[in-house]
């Protein structure tokens, strides 16, 4: 049946991913979609191969597609942030890991992982507003303050970087270099 045939397809799927084989991947993610076209495992399996075959547009436009199938599939959502920050499309991958981070917001290991994947494709200032986030509140983990202060750092430089001036900061690095500070010293404070 059908069903079946997706199932099976869904499953050599996921094995050609684990084991790094992406074209033979999409393949069996395709067949498993040509027999049961909302099949979230295929779907998700057919983003991941297409995003680690550099088809990044594409490998969006289906995370997307699960995402509208299922809002809150942790996986999609992470997988289209990182995508989407990779493709410099910062508002859509913001709104991908504030919906993931909805799931779970207040589990400092999931703010940073998804802040350090951020980071990873080329954008600190929105991974600190990710760490950011998660600084409000009583009993706030000392290492977010640590990711925010060293983030801060990267986007200063960046934006340092930016601007090709050699003598003077731009506003903007400024204020970042100014926050790097703060929370570090608050690192610093806490040790």
């Amino acid at each position: 049946t059908n069903f079946t045939q997706a199932l099976s397809n869904a499953g050599f799927c996921a094995e050609s991913l684990e084991s790094q084989q992406w074209a033979q991947a999409l393949e069996q993610c395709n067949k498993s979609l040509a027999a049961n076209p909302t099949g979230k495992s295929a779907l998700y399996g057919k983003g991941q191969a297409l995003w680690k075959m550099d088809s990044l547009q594409a490998s969006l436009a289906v995370f997307q597609q699960l995402i509208e199938l299922d809002p809150g599939h942790q996986e999609g959502l992470l997988s289209a942030g990182i995508v989407a920050t990779s493709l410099e499309q910062r508002d859509i991958a913001t709104r991908y890991f504030h919906e993931y981070l909805a799931l779970n917001p207040g589990n400092a290991a999931v703010r940073l992982t998804i802040a350090g994947e951020a980071a990873k494709a080329g954008d600190p200032e929105t991974a600190l507003g990710i760490v950011e986030e998660g600084l409000s509140g009583d009993s706030v983990d000392i290492a977010l303050y640590q990711y925010a202060g060293q983030l801060a750092t990267a986007a200063a430089m960046k934006k340092t970087g930016e601007s090709g001036a050699q003598d003077e900061l731009s506003p903007e690095a400024r204020a970042l270099f100014e926050k790097s500070y703060t929370y570090l010293n608050r690192v610093i404070e806490a040790k």
